[in-house]
């Protein structure tokens, strides 16, 4: 907490105050014996699961304290006892993660469209049976939260359902297929996530929307560029 009289004056970037704080490396006994035992066949297992507990729970756990110090500052015990008995972990963890489930009906039939592009149009009926063959295949199902997440920021759907979908000022916004007037028939489709909208090029035929689906999120997860090649590249 800085006071205002030690906030740095004018245009000046730097204070000459304190120094930054440096941490080294550090080491944490996983046990109860401080002493060094190396990893084996036998006790792999062991460690990696002390490892495990150590990450998401000993590593933070002055940190989460902090946390539940202020929040019961502003909470009273009497109302945290009564929201625990009312939302279980799993319902919390669910609103502030979403779901992991993506129901492509549901997706579709809150999906709207805009820039003269319909329900009925052909490229809209090529991305949605681009989608379903997504949906329906092992291998290729991992590509709907890709999908998902390249069009929305989130790889999650909300609690209620794509009917909840949010942008990024939190008002809700639903998953949006636009024309790209703007792009060429070979061009990649162009995502807007702050409004759950991706514009879609005057594709000729489904292969060609197909590949190019499949190439966007290829590209999107390493490197994206929008000039990528066409279809048969």
């Amino acid at each position: 907490v800085r006071r205002t009289a030690d906030r740095v004056p004018g245009d000046a970037r730097v204070w000459p105050g304190d120094e930054i704080l440096h941490v080294g490396a550090a080491e944490v006994a996983l046990g109860d014996c401080e002493c060094e035992e190396l990893v084996n066949d036998i006790n792999k297992n062991e460690f990696v699961k002390r490892l495990t507990e150590w990450r998401l729970f000993g590593a933070i756990e002055r940190q989460i304290e902090a946390m539940a110090v202020g929040l019961r500052r502003v909470v009273p015990e009497s109302v945290q006892s009564e929201l625990r008995s009312l939302l279980p972990p799993t319902e919390l963890a669910r609103l502030l993660s979403g779901l992991g489930e993506i129901d492509v009906d549901d997706w579709e039939r809150h999906c709207a469209y805009a820039q003269g592009l319909q329900r009925d149009s052909a490229v809209v009926t090529w991305f949605w049976r681009t989608v379903r063959g997504w949906s329906t295949s092992p291998e290729e199902v991992v590509r709907l939260p890709q999908l998902l997440q390249f069009v929305t920021g989130s790889a999650r759907v909300p609690v209620g359902g794509f009917s909840e979908l949010v942008g990024f000022n939190g008002a809700k916004h639903p998953f949006t297929l636009s024309k790209g007037t703007y792009l060429l028939p070979q061009s990649l489709p162009m995502a807007h996530a702050c409004i759950c909208t991706l514009d879609l090029p005057p594709y000729e035929d489904f292969e060609t929307c197909q590949a190019k689906l499949n190439q966007t999120l290829l590209l999107g997860r390493a490197h994206f560029d929008e000039a990528a090649g066409h279809v048969d590249d």
